[in-house]
């Protein structure tokens, strides 16, 4: 007798080309691949568990409710790119059907479904500032790697999506114990005016130090100081006193100008682990500590 022809395979659907950030990308579905097993004569086995990984079973849908994720590297698993240094993207599911992500300059939010570990990522939102690379080229890797997400696995404190180029792999994020407000030097990292983010200038640095009442600190060429009070919510610094010395290089006496005017309208301020932000009306203030 004639062996029964086997059924032809289910078609694989084609990549998509890549789209600017915004632009949402329909989610390639992986199509699976059913496994004959072998069963042995005369030998009991066991019946599979519908939900055990191999089995062929519904894979169950992880609950990601309230959760966050620190990015530890992206792209093709063979080359991992990590994050660059102290930008620390986060991916958050906050509220059901909903993500968000920090990039390190940006932040990304937008709907997704989860069916079993199926992933389709919906339209993606972002802000707009413009950052300083390779912050902007990471940025761009996340979004897109988003966009064109087809698959999400937990195993624990890892999470995992795959997409057509490689995948973003994530450990469970770990609130950091916030430094103290008062007594560290804050070393300045980023100034941001407007929509527009910047690193400080190469060979120069920014201090700031608070005691209870006081604050101080260098602004690149010139020392300063001003009483300041308040709580994270309403912060009040009076009129900031500095000396006088002009700078030698015009773009840092420009930094400089610009930071203390930021320091001054700054309404309030927030701490993330070794990290200081202090915002106001004009932008905003982003600091670092050691350990």
């Amino acid at each position: 007798m004639e062996p029964e022809a086997h059924p032809p395979g289910l078609p694989v659907g084609n990549h998509r080309a890549r789209r600017d950030v915004i632009v949402p990308m329909r989610t390639l579905l992986l199509s699976l691949t059913v496994l004959s097993l072998a069963l042995a004569a005369c030998t009991p086995i066991d019946p599979p568990d519908p939900g055990a990984p191999g089995q062929g079973g519904p894979a169950e849908t992880p609950d990601l409710t309230d959760s966050r994720w620190d990015l530890v590297q992206y792209g093709d698993p063979a080359a991992p790119q990590t994050p660059v240094a102290d930008s620390r993207p986060i991916l958050s599911f906050e509220q059901p059907g909903q993500l968000g992500h920090t990039t390190g300059c940006n932040g990304l939010g937008g709907e997704y479904t989860l069916d079993g570990t199926t992933l389709t990522v919906g339209n993606l939102m972002a802000t707009m500032m413009a950052c300083e690379e390779p912050l902007m080229t990471q940025e761009f890797a996340i979004s897109q790697a988003l966009q064109s997400a087809t698959t999400l696995t937990q195993n624990g404190d890892t999470l995992v999506i795959s997409y057509p180029e490689g995948e973003l792999r994530y450990t469970r994020f770990v609130e950091p114990e916030p430094a103290s407000l008062v007594g560290p030097e804050w070393q300045l990292d980023t100034l941001i005016t407007g929509d527009a983010a910047q690193s400080l200038i190469a060979g120069s640095a920014i201090t700031l130090t608070l005691t209870d009442t006081e604050l101080s600190g260098n602004a690149g060429c010139n020392s300063y100081h001003a009483s300041w009070s308040g709580s994270p919510e309403a912060l009040a610094i009076a009129p900031i006193g500095s000396t006088k010395m002009a700078c030698a290089d015009p773009a840092v006496t420009e930094q400089e100008a610009n930071y203390v005017a930021l320091l001054q309208t700054a309404t309030s301020y927030a701490i993330e682990g070794n990290r200081l932000t202090l915002t106001g009306p004009e932008g905003a203030l982003m600091f670092v500590t050691g350990p």
